[in-house]
């Protein structure tokens, strides 16, 4: 299902329920570069040929291009604001947005490559699920963000522009559990006290990470520990998980930082405390290989991760958006997967976790 918005003269496209459009990817069999995909240069040529890259710049060229395609995992009636805004300031740009979940994103990436077809032009994502789209050559590892005005902290190793940073802390119910009772490590969740109390997201998150801590050895062992002392509940999702903790069913349950202050908006009895070491997920703006509107992709993306752009518009709708977290107490570690060393370590453990948890 689709809908389309028109903003002075623009026109947003919205896939629903995960539809995916691709009006503007249609290609041959195979690509100029013989890589299988039928898209074009993933450089912009705005800046192009010694010329500065710039708004201006991109928007003139984009509007050659006239469609930007998106794949992303965020709630469309959010993203809806978001391009409605983008569309206001930068009107004649055909939004084309698919809900994708960043760790489904390879594999339907490599598979629209496979068929011919030009890939998204820009993409949520993570670097922990980047592996399978370097290994195929299919990521662009540097757009050119920074020469077209980016700013240096959101400009990640892999390529990706960070688009927003989500620390992860253990939430509770304040009408079950007081703070005084609870942990100050991820290690002290495993203490029989909390029997019964607890439910953790069968998919391993965010126990995996703490592989960049402890190894990916060391994480399976913590949580081997946590499921013979402890015991969890199994809830996937985590509006799920926070839902059970908002009603009391659950007491105490990992949750990322902004969900949990989504909860207290919405007037659940929920607070959260952070967990030695912070483990903190970032999500990042990719651009694929071999794009059809390298400059669209570019113009968005930049706006998207401004300050004054995309990221006014998250922080009040959501909690989320690319700046450090300003909260963690001093003294306490933060961590976050920046490197495909990093990820390959968290892809271990999350593999034996998964299975202790379904064992």
């Amino acid at each position: 299902m689709t809908y389309q918005l028109r903003r002075r003269g623009a026109f947003l496209s919205l896939g629903i329920v995960g539809a995916l459009l691709f009006s503007a990817c249609g290609g041959s069999d195979e690509s100029s570069d013989g890589s299988g995909g039928s898209g074009g240069d993933s450089t912009p040529v705005a800046g192009a040929d010694g010329g500065e890259c710039t708004m201006d710049s991109l928007y003139e060229a984009a509007q050659d291009e006239g469609t930007l395609v998106r794949w992303g995992g965020q709630d469309p009636e959010d993203m809806a604001v978001v391009y409605d805004a983008f569309s206001q300031e930068y009107p004649g740009i055909e939004i084309q947005d698919a809900v994708v979940n960043p760790d489904e994103t390879p594999t339907r990436l490599l598979t629209e490559r496979s068929a011919g077809n030009a890939p998204p032009d820009l993409f949520q994502g993570r670097v922990s699920f980047l592996k399978p789209l370097i290994d195929a050559g299919a990521l662009n590892q540097d757009p050119g963000w920074a020469d077209c005005g980016a700013r240096d902290e959101i400009i990640q190793a892999d390529g990706g522009l960070t688009e927003n940073v989500q620390p992860w802390a253990l939430a509770y119910n304040t009408d079950e559990v007081s703070p005084d009772d609870l942990p100050s490590s991820w290690e002290d969740l495993a203490d029989e006290k909390y029997q019964g109390m607890m439910s953790v997201d069968p998919r391993g998150f965010p126990f995996d990470m703490l592989a960049l801590t402890l190894g990916a050895d060391g994480a399976v062992d913590l949580v081997t520990s946590l499921k013979e002392t402890v015991d969890p509940t199994l809830t996937q999702g985590g509006t799920a998980g926070l839902a059970e903790v908002a009603s009391g069913e659950i007491a105490i349950r990992p949750a990322l930082v902004p969900d949990i202050k989504a909860s207290q908006a919405d007037g659940a009895p929920v607070d959260f405390v952070y967990l030695d070491p912070v483990l903190v997920l970032n999500d990042a703006i990719y651009m694929p290989e071999g794009v059809e509107h390298p400059n669209a992709a570019m113009l968005f993306a930049l706006w998207y991760a401004a300050e004054d752009g995309g990221q006014a518009i998250t922080r009040e709708r959501n909690f989320r958006d690319n700046s450090p977290p300003s909260d963690i107490p001093d003294g306490v570690e933060t961590v976050a997967a920046e490197t495909a060393e990093d990820a390959d370590e968290v892809v271990t453990a999350n593999q034996e976790i998964v299975g202790i948890w379904g064992g």
